[in-house]
């Protein structure tokens, strides 16, 4: 293994490929260009591997405000506020605002729009080289996360921001420009106007779910597909851990187990009718709360 010097940064190779011990330099530009923007916005999809394509959207503006909307919800902030839409339930919810939403795996590519430190603690970065992905170029690299998770960050080679990133969940990738602003926005544009039809209700206690909870729905629903003596899809639910192999702490956008009961036509439980709208709140309520077993 041969020792090089790139730029002031160490870096290692192997097999022909440059391993960095610290931010590339075009992944710094993309954050720099994120933090330096007034707003945001993009089209983009959520390919699930082994499963379907979700369209979705978001518009960012600096003051804590966004709208994030996917095929089943749409989550909007005007920096006090946040407002949940459940298009299925037809229903919406209002919660104290934070960042919590713009920090979901399925958006994490332009996370650091909010938080510069958004890439802290990823790891080895190798450029693996330049693709077109939906007919736009990409320079593409390959890291992992502070849990050595792998994933693929894809830097637009024009405007150097992301259009996108995979790991072994899902890939997602902006389907049109990414629009960069450079006006600040103002909160009314991200106020909340209910549907005309759609019922307003106080949103679920995170505290009052446990994992003992979420196991009495899955064995009510899911065996005996997934018990440990016959695990289909790598997933029991007779156990903590084997419940955990298809759920991301606090990410419920990237977990299988949350996918696969949700959207309007859920693969889970096969045979049988959909999980009631206060089960799936609950599943989603627990994995977003850390998914801890309790």
């Amino acid at each position: 293994m041969k020792l090089i010097l790139l730029s002031s940064s160490l870096a290692v190779m192997a097999g022909g490929l440059v391993i960095q011990s610290e931010l590339p330099g075009p992944v710094k530009a993309h954050l720099n260009l994120l933090q330096d923007a007034k707003s945001l916005k993009t089209d983009f999809i959520i390919q699930k591997l082994g499963g379907g394509v979700e369209k979705a959207s978001i518009l960012y503006a600096k003051g804590g405000m966004f709208k994030i909307d996917t095929a089943t919800t749409m989550t909007e902030s005007d920096g006090k506020t946040i407002w949940i839409f459940n298009k299925g339930a037809n229903t919406y919810s209002e919660i104290p605002a934070s960042l919590a939403p713009t920090k979901e795996n399925f958006v994490w590519a332009w996370a650091a729009f909010f938080n510069p430190d958004a890439l802290k603690g990823t790891k080895e970065y190798v450029m693996k080289g330049s693709r077109t992905l939906r007919g736009a170029a990409v320079s593409e690299f390959s890291a992992k996360m502070a849990n050595n998770k792998e994933f693929t960050l894809y830097l637009d080679t024009k405007t150097g921001v992301a259009r996108g990133f995979g790991n072994s969940e899902a890939i997602i990738l902006a389907t049109g420009d990414i629009v960069i602003g450079k006006t600040a926005m103002e909160a009314k544009d991200f106020m909340f106007v209910a549907p005309a039809g759609v019922t307003k209700v106080e949103p679920p206690v995170p505290d009052k779910v446990t994992f003992k909870m979420v196991k009495a729905i899955l064995q009510a629903n899911c065996l005996p597909c997934h018990s440990s003596s016959n695990m289909k899809a790598n997933l029991s639910v007779d156990t903590y851990d084997g419940v955990m192999r298809k759920v991301k702490e606090g990410m419920p956008a990237m977990s299988g187990l949350f996918t696969s009961v949700t959207g309007t036509k859920p693969s889970m439980p096969q045979g049988r009718a959909p999980l009631s709208k206060d089960d799936v709140d609950n599943i989603e309520i627990w994995i977003k709360a850390g998914a801890k077993d309790n």
